[in-house]
Parts: structure tokens; sequence; C-alpha cells
């Protein structure tokens, strides 16, 4: 796991006493307010087209899927 060089938190003048005590909180991404804050981004292995082939050929003989995606990468597509 990669250990970030710094952290913020931000706080009022008032709270001054989270880091006399070092207690912070940290909210989990179910309590922000930004319902997008934490929201993964993945990136697709293979193009739609691909994908929409394995699911048309879902049924398909055993390692066909795996083939799609091992030529999808191999080529960049």
């Amino acid at each position: 796991m990669i250990k970030p060089e710094s952290i913020f938190k931000y706080f009022t003048e008032d709270r001054i006493d989270l880091l006399q005590n070092g207690l912070f909180k940290f909210s989990p991404p179910k309590e922000f307010n930004d319902p997008f804050e934490a929201y993964p981004i993945f990136k697709s292995m293979a193009p739609h087209e691909a994908i929409d082939e394995i699911i048309e050929n879902f049924d398909s003989e055993p390692g066909y899927h795996e083939k799609i995606l091992e030529d999808c990468l191999k080529n960049d597509c």
C-alpha cells in the first residue's frame, strides 16, 4: 500500500484539540456529502464491441471469452 506524504484535514480553530490530542475522525464514504466523492472509476479491459461479443456468445466453448480479451490486450483495442 502506498502511503501519502500528506493528509489534509480541514477544521475550524476552535477544534485545535484535534492537533493537540492527535485524534482524527475519518468518515466512511457512505457519510460523505458528495455521493460521487468516493465513486470508483473502472477502466474497461476491452472495448464495448468485444464485451458485446462475449455476451452474445455467452454459452460458447471454454476459453472463448479469455481469447477475446487476450487478443484485445495484445492488439491494444
